[in-house]
C-alpha cells in the first residue's frame, strides 16, 4: 500500500526474492530483503515509491472518509492507519493504531532517499522516534 497521498492499496503476490537489487541501496538495513511483486494490473504498483507491505488477507482494508487507507491488520477489531512523511534523509513510513500522530505508534520503516523532494508532509518527532 502507498502511504503517500493519495493513499491506496493493491492486492499483489510476492513472486520471489528480487532478481535485481533495489536502486536505493545506500545505508540499507541488511536484515531487509527486496521482493518481486506481481499484480494483475502492473500499473497499480507505483514505481520508485516507498510502499508498506502487509502480508495476509486484505478484506479488512478500506479507504476512509478522508481518502486514507484503514485496516484491521491486528485482526483484533481495531483500526490501523498509515502515514508517510519527509525527512532530510528520505521517507519515514509509519503504522498507527487509530489516527496517525494521535493514536498508538505501531511500526516504523524508512526509505533512504537523500535530497528527498518532499512528496510527503514534513515528519514530526513522533514519526521518527515513536514518542
Amino acid at each position: 500500500m502507498s502511504a503517500i497521498n493519495p493513499q491506496k492499496f493493491v492486492e499483489t503476490k510476492v513472486e520471489d526474492l528480487a532478481q535485481h537489487p533495489c536502486p536505493i541501496t545506500e545505508e540499507v538495513d541488511t536484515s531487509v530483503s527486496s521482493y518481486d511483486l506481481h499484480s494483475d494490473s502492473v500499473a497499480d504498483i507505483p514505481k520508485m515509491q516507498p510502499l508498506i507491505a502487509v502480508f495476509g488477507d486484505i478484506s479488512s482494508f478500506r479507504i476512509g472518509s478522508s481518502g486514507e487507507v484503514l485496516a484491521d491488520i491486528g485482526q483484533d477489531g481495531g483500526t490501523q492507519s498509515f502515514r508517510a512523511c519527509s525527512s532530510p534523509e528520505g521517507v519515514q513510513l509509519t503504522v498507527w493504531s487509530g489516527q496517525p500522530l494521535t493514536g498508538a505508534f505501531v511500526w516504523h520503516g524508512f526509505y533512504y532517499e537523500p535530497g528527498n523532494p518532499g512528496a510527503a508532509p514534513a515528519c514530526t518527532p513522533a514519526e521518527t522516534t515513536g514518542k
